[in-house]
């Protein structure tokens, strides 16, 4: 149940193709591991072989070997059902060594009509193999949209799901709905898109090849099983053909999807007057001032607090069950292995602050690749997520939020004076020794937190009358 936000070059303030989401989940506590570049799953498998993902699914092994980081969800969450040591298990979003991006997914629902017509496919393409299966394949953005509807047209695929790709050209959004169909749209330069949990995609003209990708004999199919009662090749309508505006699993619930899109477009265009509660929402728009990472972020972490929907609307787009929360960033102007940065957050950004890593770097830090369900001091996402939880108990949430912010805010200004460096030096090792010691010290920052709000806690602590 996540929240997609992606923007052209021209829509942001250095010129960075930029793609973020909030992963979040039906429950609060769902660790993630971080991983650096690195091989493919499949690369020690023979050409000849099967290669069989986490989900059962099994392809031809793949000719492409190239490398790339993502984050995943620890390895023991799934253990029933992936196999064995499979440490490669939602992966959720990642750069590749081409400095292409993807972020993989926010599920959806596909109306009764359309998925009596084309059902999905059991241990088909789906969100836990998603990104493991196509990042270490593609070498542009478009790349990315043709391979994973390749898949999902031969294969088919076992939910619907919006994914983003992103190279330092452009950026596509493509949404997968049903058990064979798809579509894809490129992001104007100069427009951002956000994406709730239903289908966006609506009035495009599928004539635009340059603009638009979709599964073959779509048009004919959604003609055939009258998905939209007056179809139009040049006005199609893809979200209101296979999908609803309602929550997943819930129709009763009106607005959990509606009311985000408006929350974010309001904090991006706050002088367009859009009524609450529209059924739908402009595709794209041109942010009133270019985006910026600290923008992002906030849109990430929003609430309906001082809006016409305080008090009203119960579904924020910062919410604690948030399992990490990305913005990643593609800058023509650095040197090539330097373009990917992702600004990441362990746990929901309510409770981490978004630090910065370079995509290139190949070893990340233990602790950001240690616990599980329990609360463990050796892992950084429970250090961040602990904190939290123990500050909400005592009322103190909004006061940890904030700190992050204003440290995070310390990282960004930072950050601009070592981007400025490494436009020039271009040193990967210090790159990565960068990354790694922002994230050892904002860990470190954590426990700090949690050792003082204690200390503060038991000091106020009295004996019962």
């Amino acid at each position: 149940m996540c929240t997609t936000l992606i923007a052209g070059t021209k829509a942001t303030e250095d010129g960075v193709m930029l793609v973020a989401r909030n992963e979040d989940n039906e429950k609060n506590n769902w660790n993630k591991y971080v991983f650096g570049m690195r091989k493919p799953q499949y690369d020690t498998l023979a050409p000849d072989e099967k290669w069989t993902l986490g989900n059962g699914l099994t392809v031809p092994v793949p000719r492409e070997k190239i490398r790339y980081c993502s984050i995943a969800d620890e390895e023991n969450i799934f253990e029933a059902i992936a196999p064995a040591g499979d440490h490669y298990f939602f992966e959720e979003r990642g750069i590749n060594e081409q400095n292409v991006a993807m972020s993989a997914t926010n599920s959806m629902g596909i109306n009764k009509k359309a998925l009596a017509a084309d059902p999905t496919v059991p241990s088909g393409i789906e969100e836990s193999i998603m990104l493991t299966l196509i990042l270490p394949q593609i070498e542009s953005a478009v790349d990315g949209v043709k391979l994973l509807g390749k898949y999902v047209e031969e294969y088919g695929a076992s939910e619907a799901n919006g994914i983003a790709f992103a190279d330092e050209n452009e950026a596509w959004y493509m949404e997968i709905g049903s058990g064979h169909q798809w579509i894809a749209v490129r992001v104007p330069d100069d427009k951002y898109l956000l994406v709730a949990n239903c289908m966006r995609i609506r009035c495009v003209n599928l004539e635009d090849d340059s603009n638009i990708k979709y599964s073959a004999g779509l048009f004919e199919f959604v003609e055939k099983f009258e998905l939209l009662d007056s179809p139009e090749r040049a006005n199609f309508d893809f979200a209101s053909a296979f999908g609803y505006f309602e929550k997943m699993n819930d129709p009763t619930d009106l607005y959990y999807n509606v009311d985000r899109l408006w929350l974010g477009q309001k904090i991006l265009n706050p002088s367009t007057c859009q009524p609450a509660r529209q059924k739908t929402y402009p595709l794209f728009l041109t942010p009133e001032n270019p985006l910026t990472i600290e923008n992002v972020a906030e849109v990430l972490r929003a609430g309906y607090s001082g809006t016409e929907l305080d008090g009203e609307a119960t579904r924020p787009i910062g919410v604690v069950r948030t399992a990490e929360s990305h913005i990643m960033v593609l800058d023509p102007s650095m040197p090539d292995p330097l373009k990917g940065m992702i600004w990441q957050t362990m746990a929901t950004p309510l409770a981490c602050p978004y630090m910065p890593l370079f995509a290139m770097t190949d070893e990340i830090p233990d602790i950001y690749a240690k616990g599980n369900s329990k609360y463990d001091e050796t892992s950084a996402y429970w250090r961040f997520r602990g904190l939290f939880a123990l500050a909400s108990r005592v009322g103190r949430e909004n006061e940890i939020t904030n700190e992050w912010i204003k440290y995070e805010k310390l990282l960004m200004r930072k950050h601009q004076n070592m981007a400025e460096f490494l436009k020039s030096n271009g040193d990967i090792r210090l790159a990565s020794e960068y990354s790694k010691s922002i994230l050892l010290r904002a860990a470190d920052k954590a426990s700090k937190m949690t050792r003082e709000l204690l200390t503060r806690i038991a000091m106020k602590q009295t004996d019962a009358p």
